[in-house]
């Protein structure tokens, strides 16, 4: 395990999370319900601010790139690396409810979090923490 982050926003310990999805491995709606978190998304983003990036967080018999999606952390990444990682693929975006995948032709800025991409027909916004994977 990395090196716990600041625990200040959830009332709850980084090990206590982190035992209870990788030690118990149980699903992100079991992690949000046992700390009443309201939505799988929200014990995700619970998770990468406490422990680490929630796609590195994988429960056995899913292993990453077996469905050719690569996991990715894009949330402090700069425009040049954000560019690099999804110009010409398809990213995977964490929805309300559910994914859904856009492709990117080019990403245009990177402003407070948000990148601003081309899908080859519009313009799109999304929130850089919202890409949870590429294909």
């Amino acid at each position: 395990m990395t090196k716990p982050k600041t625990t200040a926003k959830y009332p709850f310990t980084a090990e206590e999370i982190a035992a209870v999805r990788d030690t118990e491995l149980v699903s992100w709606a079991t992690v949000a319900q046992r700390f009443s978190l309201g939505s799988p998304g929200a014990a995700r983003r619970a998770y990468s601010a406490l422990v680490r990036p929630h796609t590195e967080s994988v429960l056995p018999g899913r292993l990453p790139g077996t469905a050719k999606v690569t996991p990715v952390h894009l949330a402090d990444a700069d425009l040049a690396t954000i560019a690099e990682a999804i110009v010409g693929r398809t990213i995977v975006v964490q929805r309300a409810k559910g994914t859904e995948d856009v492709a990117v032709a080019k990403v245009t800025s990177v402003k407070g979090g948000t990148v601003n991409l081309h899908d080859g027909n519009k313009a799109r916004s999304v929130k850089a923490e919202a890409i949870v994977a590429i294909k």
